[in-house]
């Protein structure tokens, strides 16, 4: 029987080891919402797919889908993704990973699951590829993490929409300017997302 093969862009949010060489990783994809995929033998030093899935990674997937749930048959990391203007393993380039990871959390705990919602990963994609572009100071850095995690709760429903639409609802306007607007209220906002965050429960 010939499965269809899905193919789309997305991040790792992790996985655990399963069997001798395989793992479950769940992917927050373009295309599909979050989904957890078997990586068979990914463990193996042999593994052609061994060094593209690291956790937090960023690239292209194919996955088919059979009577065990998803199963994962390519992986390419976008090896340039999170090194842009030569950040590579400097201290800022760590530090924006970590950013990174604090978000794909957030995203991974009040996911929907296999619900493709492209608007947010749209604005999620554009606003990592801003944090890794701009060079951003400790208090930029802190004032980008508020901005986006209060966009993923708003693309999530756990926002009060009705005030911060114009605001959210547009994807890829990450901007110098828009994280001026952002610190100066970064107390309101950090205030909501607890709040938001207690009212999800989970």
């Amino acid at each position: 029987m010939a499965y269809h093969i899905y193919q789309t862009k997305a991040f790792i949010l992790g996985g655990i080891n399963v069997g001798e060489d395989s793992r479950l990783i769940r992917f927050f994809t373009h295309d599909l919402g979050v989904v957890q995929a078997k990586a068979q033998g990914v463990r193996k030093l042999s593994s052609k797919n061994r060094a593209h899935l690291q956790d937090f990674s960023y690239g292209s997937f194919s996955y088919v889908y059979g009577k065990s749930g998803w199963r994962l048959v390519g992986a390419e990391k976008d090896e340039g993704f999170f090194v842009m203007d030569g950040l590579g393993e400097s201290q800022e380039g760590k530090e924006n990973l970590k950013t990174t990871a604090k978000l794909l959390a957030l995203l991974d705990r009040l996911s929907p699951g296999e619900e493709a919602n492209v608007t947010l990963f749209t604005d999620f994609e554009s606003g990592i590829q801003f944090l890794f572009r701009e060079h951003l100071s400790e208090q930029e850095r802190k004032s980008f993490e508020t901005l986006l995690a209060s966009k993923i709760l708003f693309h999530l429903g756990y926002w009060d929409k009705a005030k911060d639409e114009q605001e959210f609802s547009y994807p890829e306007n990450f901007s110098l300017e828009k994280l001026q607007i952002a610190s100066s209220d970064r107390r309101r906002m950090n205030t909501k997302i607890y709040h938001a965050l207690g009212y999800s429960q989970l």
